[in-house]
């Protein structure tokens, strides 16, 4: 997943699960990354043993615009677009581009599927 361009609706070449529609919607983010084995989940805190994303939208059409993944207790990763990825507070890159968090998943590190 990481090392890979997710995005359902895109002029690039972008990596989306076949059987997931291509619509920018927080419900078919959700159902692409619950074949990945990621549950919903209710707090974006850090559990150990569990990797995490938050899917942002965008408050006022909630269309999907932004996922970011868990590193540590504060740390969060992002790639940006299909440029190179960066380090952040999760609550840094919400705002007026990405909006703000619309669901948070785990999955157990476990579960992890190999890429």
């Amino acid at each position: 997943m990481a090392d890979k361009y997710w995005w359902p609706d895109s002029e690039y070449i972008a990596f989306w699960p076949q059987h997931i529609p291509r619509k920018v919607t927080l419900e078919c983010f959700i159902a692409a990354f619950e074949t990945l084995r990621y549950a919903r989940c209710e707090s974006e805190e850090y559990e150990d043993g569990f990797e995490k994303i938050a899917i942002l939208v965008d408050p006022y059409t909630t269309k999907s615009t932004h996922v970011a993944r868990q590193l540590t207790t504060v740390q969060w990763t992002s790639k940006l677009g299909q440029s190179f990825d960066i380090e952040h507070d999760l609550r840094e890159v919400c705002g007026q581009i990405y909006g703000t968090v619309g669901a948070v998943m785990k999955r157990d590190f476990a579960q992890k599927l190999p890429l």
